[in-house]
């Protein structure tokens, strides 16, 4: 059972969050808060697994709370404003979710921190360097994407699929080649379609004339190029 805590200034906010999260019977609620103050007081006594944090809180900012303690649970922010999903991903955020929130992308959301480890610390004690991630626009959401979750990318005429290790298909609206350039040299083309995570193949093999990859995690081989 995922422990909840939603921290939004807004009653209605939290009331439509509420109910979105009622429809999932993985998923419990155990706290609201709607400023700093009372986030810090809900973050010691409900101890929860995940935190919904709008950034704007009544002349306040969800960003004060990183640095204002240690957060051991994952955080996924919350805003009517895109200007600010820069600054999230630099905290570590899991995720990042457009208001009025969407059904389809909340789950999206719930389903990346129920199938990740324990979040670890964020805030002004936790300065580890995060691994190197991308952004991935989607209908509503601008999400974060850590390099490791990325299986292989593939043309889709105009925009590329993502393929994620959990199974998960993102389609974003960005050429192969821009991918080529931004992802680190551990990605490699292996067909005029096809970028590659080097770290996840599992084997290459010749068959029926052709060669193919299989990598870990995925269901389906892909074409390699005979050059």
């Amino acid at each position: 059972m995922l422990r909840v805590l939603i921290v939004d200034d807004e009653p209605l906010a939290r009331t439509e969050l509420k109910l979105l999260l009622a429809e999932r019977p993985d998923v419990v609620v155990v706290g609201e808060a709607d400023t700093v103050e009372s986030a810090l007081a809900q973050l010691e006594q409900c101890d929860p697994d995940l935190t919904f944090l709008d950034i704007r809180l009544r002349g306040e900012n969800g960003f004060d709370l990183f640095d204002r303690t240690v957060i051991r649970c994952h955080v996924v922010f919350l805003t009517a404003h895109e200007d600010h999903a820069l600054r999230a991903f630099k905290v570590n955020a899991l995720d990042y979710l457009l208001k009025p929130i969407d059904a389809d992308d909340l789950d999206r959301a719930l389903s990346r921190v129920l199938w990740r480890p324990p979040a670890t610390t964020h805030g002004s004690a936790a300065r580890s360097t995060p691994e190197p991630r991308v952004f991935l626009k989607e209908s509503k959401q601008l999400r974060a994407c850590s390099v490791s979750e990325i299986a292989f990318v593939r043309a889709a005429r105009a925009d590329t699929e993502v393929h994620l290790t959990s199974g998960e298909v993102v389609l974003v609206r960005e050429r192969l080649q821009s991918w080529e350039e931004r992802l680190p040299t551990s990605f490699v083309r292996v067909h005029r379609s096809t970028l590659v995570n080097l770290s996840l193949i599992e084997a290459l093999r010749f068959i029926e004339g052709r060669w193919e990859v299989r990598l870990r995690s995925v269901d389906q081989t892909l074409p390699v190029s005979r050059r």
